[in-house]
């Protein structure tokens, strides 16, 4: 009985043994089909071809200082209370034209005293000249001396000139009586007041700011792979991409209709500093912006996209193909496998971005994100037009 027990427990351990052995060897060759499938898989990417095309190159401007030449302060003249404003902000007025008036209870008292001081002077004069008519009828007789000749003619050219002297005074305070009415020195339109009605000023306050917006200037600092594209007279592009900056003119009264961030500005290059032809990586380009719509005040604003009216015609790459922020190198696709290609980039159009050197017509660049991707990984690419690669 022992030994046909003994000979079905070794039985069933070599079965036991035999199944553990098969198990490991399934594992092991489950795991090197899957290390060889692995080997043999190729990652999808999606790629476009460099090619030659027309794009109107954008210059994005991050800030600018927008500022008018023709922009200076309404300034009192004399002493006094604002008692009336003429006009109302956002006004649109003319050179000489009335601002805001001023009561001062002084200078019409001077003028008054002024007015006695001349009919005073006056009696004086004609009181000398009787005598000095009197003492040459008697000199010219012998009938006095000399000397009192000489004294009336004294006495009249003192009576004269204090008649000048008064008559001066008056006309002195009855121009500083017209400056009452503070006026404006320039055209333009009246942007704020310093000071409101009931307000008392004295003598060069600042009053009120008025300025002529209808052609208004920027500079900016642009690289010399974007300035060399422009010159100095060619008409540009301007649009304003931060809304927010729009806010003040959408309660102003505008010549036009107000489209905010999709209005489109004309602006004149007036000057590049230095000039095209002198080396230098930064030029300081300033532009000259056609403000007839009277939408935008001198001030700061954001995200500014300076558009060229003229194509140019060049190698250009999606941007998206770029890896890294200075825009220095992609990912292109040679002979099944993943290369990091050096370029030299240009202008953009905000969708593509020419290649001045380091690609041909026909190279393959990689669009896809480029996160986890590096030189040397085997891959097949999906073209945009729609073929795949191997």
């Amino acid at each position: 009985m022992k030994k046909p027990f003994y000979f079905g427990i070794g039985f069933i351990v070599c079965i036991i043994f035999m199944l553990l052995a098969y198990g490991v060897y399934l594992n092991r060759r489950s795991e090197n089909q899957i290390t060889d499938r692995m080997a043999g898989n190729r990652l999808l990417l999606q790629g476009t071809k460099a090619k030659v095309a027309e794009i109107y190159p954008v210059i994005e401007l991050s800030l600018i200082n927008i500022n008018s030449s023709e922009i200076t302060d309404v300034v009192a003249l004399i002493d006094g209370r604002i008692t009336q404003e003429f006009v109302q902000k956002n006004s649109q007025v003319q050179a000489g034209d009335p601002i805001i008036n001023l009561s001062n209870e002084t200078i019409a008292l001077k003028i008054k005293q002024a007015d006695s001081d001349i009919l005073e002077a006056e009696a004086l004069l004609a009181r000398a000249r009787n005598n000095y008519g009197r003492y040459e009828r008697l000199v010219a007789r012998d009938a006095v001396p000399k000397e009192r000749f000489e004294e009336a003619v004294a006495e009249l050219k003192s009576a004269e000139a204090k008649l000048m002297n008064a008559t001066a005074q008056r006309e002195q305070l009855l121009i500083e009586d017209s400056r009452k009415v503070v006026t404006s020195p320039v055209s333009g339109e009246v942007l704020k007041f310093y000071r409101q009605l009931g307000s008392y000023v004295s003598a060069g306050t600042p009053v009120a700011l008025v300025g002529n917006f209808q052609k208004l200037y920027f500079n900016a600092p642009i690289e010399d792979k974007m300035s060399n594209k422009i010159s100095v007279g060619q008409i540009l592009k301007v649009t304003f991409n931060h809304g927010e900056d729009f806010v003040r003119v959408y309660g102003s009264k505008n010549k036009t209709g107000n489209m905010g961030t999709d209005e489109i500005f004309s602006a004149t290059v007036s000057d590049i500093s230095p000039p095209p032809g002198e080396p230098a990586t930064t030029r300081q380009v300033s532009f000259e912006v056609d403000n007839s719509t009277e939408l935008l005040e001198p001030g700061f604003y954001q995200k500014v996209s300076v558009v060229l009216n003229s194509p140019q015609s060049c190698l250009v790459v999606p941007l998206e193909s770029m890896i890294d922020d200075q825009n220095s190198s992609v990912f292109v696709f040679e002979e099944g496998v993943l290369k990091r290609r050096k370029i030299v980039a240009g202008a953009n159009d905000g969708s593509y971005i020419e290649i001045v050197s380091g690609l041909n017509p026909g190279d393959i660049v990689i669009t896809s994100e480029t996160s986890g991707l590096s030189e040397g990984m085997a891959v097949d690419v999906n073209l945009d037009e729609g073929s795949a690669t191997h």
